[in-house]
């Protein structure tokens, strides 16, 4: 069964969900910088290995991380700022289609 394997495959102490969590702390920690490295880095795992749940959550918190960072840093330029923007918005976008594979899937 397709779906059990998933949820075998992404067990708490493998390294995609180790750097998933990780970039949770960060995230949690006001990090926005290493939240944004791991969530894409956990991100494509989740890709290549076609596990569209995983996929779509790793990219809401990247999503939510671009926006914090391009909200809160000072020290970026206007076209920065509008990049981040664009970057968070793309990544909210991939997360709801990740998750609408997921339903299709599961239906």
């Amino acid at each position: 069964n397709e779906k059990k394997e998933e949820r075998v495959r992404y067990s708490h102490e493998c390294i995609e969900n180790q750097i998933r969590s990780l970039g949770d702390a960060a995230y949690a920690m006001r990090d926005s910088e290493t939240a944004i490295s791991a969530y894409r880095l956990a991100r494509d795992d989740f890709k290549s290995d076609r596990a569209h749940k995983h996929l779509g959550a790793a990219n809401e918190m990247l999503a939510r991380s671009l926006w914090t960072i391009a909200k809160e840093t000072t020290e970026i330029t206007n076209s920065e700022e509008r990049q981040l923007r664009r970057d968070a918005i793309q990544a909210a976008d991939a997360s709801t289609a990740g998750l609408a594979a997921t339903a299709r899937e599961e239906a």
